[in-house]
């Protein structure tokens, strides 16, 4: 079994809009399979993991709302192995997500003493395969790969030169043609 990414709503996020998201990751992914969970438990994690393929519209309360992501953090690491469910790699769905269906893609490394965690917006058309990129075991690309192509709002929608067709939010655009001052 691949492992799950959760998504982690901190936040009380409509159905329709985890909808959305959940459609347009897996719809513009080129990987497979599809790697998002909805994770609405803070116990038993893996044995309630599974993939939010058709399941995701009958999301309704999480018990991680308004917990903070270091609650999350510690949750994760006390009650997920990483065989089912990524415990240091996963999105977290909040008060952003409900604006601009947006989710933030957090990864937690262990380093000497420390712990350091980063994190990015990304579009929803990058949710699965970003976080599948990211957790290969030799990857080919990090969070701070990723930052360093974010739009001027914070949000990864594909990179400085990545020409594709946005269809997340319709209130910003990569690469956008400029409409003419007639309206064509």
């Amino acid at each position: 079994m691949a492992v799950l990414f959760p998504i982690i709503c901190i936040q009380h996020i409509p159905p329709n809009i985890l909808s959305h998201i959940i459609f347009t990751a897996y719809r513009r992914s080129f990987f497979r399979p599809e790697s998002l969970s909805i994770l609405e438990v803070d116990s038993d994690i893996e044995e309630h993991a599974f993939s939010a393929v058709h399941f995701y519209d009958c999301y309704d309360v999480s018990a991680f709302h308004g917990k903070s992501i270091d609650d999350v953090i510690h949750i994760l690491r006390e009650g997920v192995t990483g065989n089912a469910v990524a415990a240091n790699l996963f999105y977290i769905a909040d008060d952003q997500t409900t604006k601009d269906h947006t989710l933030l893609l957090t990864q937690v490394q262990d380093q000497e003493n420390d712990t350091c965690v980063s994190s990015v917006r990304l579009a929803p058309e990058f949710a699965n395969g970003m976080a599948i990129l990211i957790y290969d075991s030799d990857p080919d690309i990090s969070i701070q790969d990723i930052q360093k192509d974010v739009d001027e709002d914070g949000v990864y929608r594909g990179g400085r030169d990545t020409p594709y067709q946005y269809v997340g939010t319709t209130s910003h655009y990569l690469n956008r043609p400029e409409a003419s001052e007639d309206g064509n």
